[in-house]
């Protein structure tokens, strides 16, 4: 028969690893107030195509009923490449010049968009940036088996003798 201060040892002494509910903290606000870098071009640049071709989710065709002057767009890219800077690349025709601007991509929680103005294309940030929470493997790093055993030969040992000071105190006190 199993003792339940076995199983209470054992249980005590076996490490686990489990899924865990972690909050991802919310970004900075995305807005960018400074005046953009401008780098005049005497030649365009032809517009790189390579990669999977895909598919839009969903498509809303409009009659063109905009007051805005319209702009020609020649590509619009989203680089999620480098953690630490994402952006939104739109190239637009307008005229006989081409501008190619630079977005940050928003934080969760925001929004971007992107617009046809008297100057060309612009852009607006709206919302807040938020915390999410998301589920994450969490784990201990394994260390080899013996080093386990050492931290567990260890730790019944020292509830081994905490139990016999414990045994001891009992004994040599009077009245318990």
């Amino acid at each position: 028969m199993i003792r339940p201060i076995t199983l209470f040892l054992a249980a005590l002494l076996t490490g686990c690893s489990s899924y865990s509910t972690v909050t991802v903290p919310a970004g900075e606000e995305t807005v960018v107030s400074a005046p953009a870098d401008t780098t005049v071009l005497e030649t365009l640049p032809p517009a790189e195509i390579d990669g999977t071709r895909t598919e839009p989710v969903e498509v809303t065709v409009y009659e063109d009923t905009s007051q805005r002057e319209t702009v020609d767009l020649s590509w619009l890219e989203v680089d999620r490449s480098d953690p630490d800077r994402q952006t939104i690349t739109a190239r637009v025709e307008r005229g006989s010049s081409v501008v190619e601007k630079t977005f940050k991509l928003p934080e969760v929680g925001e929004s971007t968009r992107l617009f046809s103005r008297g100057s060309g294309l612009e852009g607006t940030v709206f919302g807040a940036p938020t915390d999410r929470t998301e589920k994450a493997i969490t784990s201990t790093i394994e260390r080899p088996w013996y080093m386990r055993l050492g931290r567990n030969l260890r730790l019944l040992a020292a509830i081994v003798f905490g139990a016999f000071l414990s045994y001891v105190v009992v004994k040599l006190t009077p009245g318990l």
